[in-house]
């Protein structure tokens, strides 16, 4: 669970519950059930959205349809205090949960999608689909710490996590224990681009959900070489399923492997980064151009051979 998420949805409704039961102790005149419901709501809002986890949990299409309503709501919300005289005042008295749902709809609307400016289009490498086929979605990736918990990694700056999704826009169907559940387990992966393989790890177990490898973060894997020196990276793959071997040559398309759990992983998925060599000799990460788009975290990859 990330504690930033825990924090920013905790702190403010700890404090709002705080604070209506300490109207009730003292028999303030301010209203106790009116901080007492916002705590509530804030909760539920928090536990809707995945804040403590990965909102792709909750489907693609559910997420993006509340947060349209939610921003909508808030707008009417301004527009109608604006219209009053007293305006300014009408905004300043927003209750907290007002606020939350402003500033989360600006975030989900304009804050997330803007991060993918920051990624120098010049710098990208241009690929092909690293799957076959079916939905994917972006987990992590963008400029922004906000939408890519690698970026901070200065070689996986630039890379991307996907899960696939079902039919429901959902990437587990099914008991969330079983690797089986996963849509994204056992896909299959292909090269998305033309190269040397340079690494293949293929001995390493498949996590358990709940559990990761830390001393071997990237699990099984394929690294390749481009014609011109950019490296790629792929990881977490299923112990067992890897059909290239180093010093190989593969086209873009062919088979390397499948979707699995190794590593440092929280479910089936495929995390890939492109890197190229600095002037001092260290790895860079890079952005990536996948079927002609610089995608970021929330977008939609969908495959097909």
């Amino acid at each position: 669970m990330h504690v930033i998420g825990l924090i920013a949805t905790l702190g403010p409704a700890l404090v709002l519950a705080g604070t209506g039961l300490w109207a009730f102790w003292r028999r303030s005149p301010v209203a106790p059930k009116t901080f007492l419901s916002e705590a509530v709501l804030i909760l539920g809002y928090a536990v809707f959205f995945n804040l403590a986890y990965p909102w792709y949990k909750l489907g693609y299409y559910a997420r993006s349809t509340t947060v349209v309503l939610l921003a909508i709501a808030s707008l009417t919300r301004v527009l109608a205090a604006v219209r009053r005289s007293s305006g300014i005042k009408d905004l300043l008295s927003f209750t907290t949960f007002d606020w939350v749902k402003t500033v989360a709809g600006v975030v989900m609307a304009v804050v997330i999608p803007g991060t993918a400016i920051n990624m120098p289009a010049y710098q990208a490498v241009a690929l092909g689909s690293p799957f076959s086929d079916g939905v994917w979605y972006v987990a992590q990736g963008g400029g922004s710490i906000l939408v890519n918990h690698h970026y901070s990694v200065i070689e996986q700056r630039y890379s991307l996590d996907f899960v696939r999704l079902n039919s429901a826009g959902r990437s587990c169907s099914g008991p969330g224990s079983h690797l089986e559940s996963y849509a994204a387990w056992g896909s299959t992966v292909v090269s998305p681009t033309q190269g040397v393989v340079i690494s293949a790890v293929d001995c390493l177990p498949d996590m358990d959900i709940g559990k990761s490898d830390r001393d071997n973060p990237a699990g099984n894997h394929v690294i390749l070489e481009t014609v011109d020196g950019i490296r790629l990276l792929l990881a977490h793959l299923r112990q067992g399923s890897i059909v290239v071997h180093e010093g190989q040559r593969v086209d873009a398309g062919q088979v390397l492997a499948q979707v699995g759990n190794s590593g440092n992983s929280s479910e089936p998925h495929l995390h890939i980064q492109a890197m190229m060599r600095a002037e001092n000799g260290t790895w860079i990460g890079i952005p990536l151009k996948i079927q002609g788009r610089i995608l970021h975290r929330g977008q939609l990859l969908r495959s097909s051979q």
